[in-house]
């Protein structure tokens, strides 16, 4: 039989002394810290990493100490019981942006708009949606709706945004703000503390995809935000090929604002639409094949009386959908009625209408779901955030510009 020999750790093997090779250790995480500070750049805590945070403050205890305070939208972060001068120079390093909640709007069913003041004066609005029980899980959960544009140039007829035209950009810390005030609203009023994300809100997130790339990165990270990638979904109309294609490079969830599947009645719906619809259907398989076809796509169709209804419509989309079908790509579609924006022309479709065309498409095989409008009364639902900013005389010409491109550009815009 083989005798066993034990291997001495490095610090027995040279006769270091425990304390010095603590005292070690730490003294080079001082030198660390004490380099981090010399730099006058300010960082910002939510766009900041873990990793990082954890070699400023000498230990990744004491980052998930701060973590743990901004997952619960607690700003007061100079009370955390660590070493007063790590504290110091935390507090020194980095800054929580200035965002304030202007106003909360508190609808009968429980839904909660906040109207957020960024920086540069303008504002947009996040919407809480606590549920008593999700469908899919069984459990309760609260949706957070965030924005990421500050109106939108995609136009949909239906949308009080999309009359608002493209009034500017969100960057990732005022994406993670709304996060962030949500999480606040949810600790303080007691809502359901599951959380789950959902880029609905103003804006075309597309349109500005580095910016919310950034945004879920941060989202999705274990010891940032840690919200799983599962419970964020990125919805949106689908602006081009190409824009889509870079979905491919997110983990989470994606929504396709498709409405209708005849490419007249959807230029009718969303005026900007110059691609076809296969077009962008193909693209948006080429992502779904290149990820995880597990994960169900979510089809979301508003439907508007007399518009795109008809029983004709419900098989345009059986058929339109049939080559995911044979791939094995699964789909559930979401069907909304309109919500009102004041435009006596766009109603809400009949709610036999409705049940008709959902029955026709469970019928041909297809998950269909009737979505309820939460939050419609105090103009909080789908389709109806404007952040009290009034309609632009004209669709801006960015969002047709960028479409003649085919490109994905950020769009700046100087509002007079």
């Amino acid at each position: 039989m083989k005798k066993m020999y034990a291997i001495p750790s490095l610090r027995s093997m040279f006769r270091i002394p425990a304390a010095h090779f603590s005292a070690g250790l730490a003294q080079k995480k001082r030198r660390i810290a004490s380099e981090i500070l010399r730099d006058k750049t300010k960082w910002n805590l939510l766009l900041t990493k873990p990793d990082d945070l954890s070699k400023l403050m000498q230990g990744p205890g004491r980052a998930e100490t701060v973590w743990k305070k901004l997952r619960q939208g607690i700003e007061e972060i100079h009370d955390i019981q660590v070493n007063p001068i790590i504290v110091e120079a935390l507090c020194k390093k980095c800054y929580i942006p200035s965002i304030d909640v202007k106003k909360v709007t508190l609808s009968s069913c429980g839904t909660r708009k906040l109207l957020i003041a960024l920086e540069d004066g303008q504002s947009v609005e996040t919407v809480l949606i606590p549920s008593p029980e999700h469908l899919e899980s069984g459990k309760s959960r609260t949706t957070i709706c965030v924005s990421s544009q500050v109106g939108c140039a995609r136009g949909c007829v239906f949308c009080a945004t999309g009359r608002l035209g493209l009034r500017g950009q969100l960057e990732a810390d005022e994406i993670l703000m709304q996060v962030f005030h949500g999480l606040r609203v949810i600790r303080e009023e007691n809502l359901p503390a599951k959380v789950s994300i959902v880029f609905m809100g103003m804006g075309e997130p597309l349109n500005n995809f580095k910016e919310v790339q950034r945004a879920i990165e941060m989202l999705t990270l274990q010891d940032a935000f840690r919200i799983h990638p599962n419970a964020v979904t990125i919805s949106t109309v689908g602006p081009n090929p190409d824009a889509i294609r870079k979905l491919a490079q997110c983990p989470t969830r994606i929504a396709w604002s498709l409405h209708a599947a005849d490419d007249e009645v959807r230029k009718r719906l969303v005026p900007t639409h110059t691609h076809t619809a296969v077009a962008l259907r193909d693209a948006f398989m080429e992502v779904i094949l290149a990820r995880d076809k597990k994960l169900m796509p979510l089809i979301e169709i508003t439907l508007v009386d007399g518009i795109n209804d008809s029983e004709k419509h419900a098989r345009d989309l059986v058929e339109f959908f049939k080559p995911w079908r044979e791939l094995g790509i699964k789909i559930k579609i979401n069907l909304l009625p309109c919500n009102s924006i004041g435009d006596p022309e766009l109603r809400p479709s009949h709610p036999e209408t409705t049940l008709k065309f959902r029955n026709l498409l469970v019928q041909e095989g297809c998950v269909a779901i009737i979505r309820r409008a939460r939050g419609d009364a105090d103009g909080s639902a789908c389709g109806q955030l404007s952040a009290e900013m009034t309609p632009l005389p004209k669709q801006g010409k960015e969002g047709r510009e960028e479409e003649r491109s085919g490109g994905t550009a950020d769009v700046k815009v100087e509002i007079d």
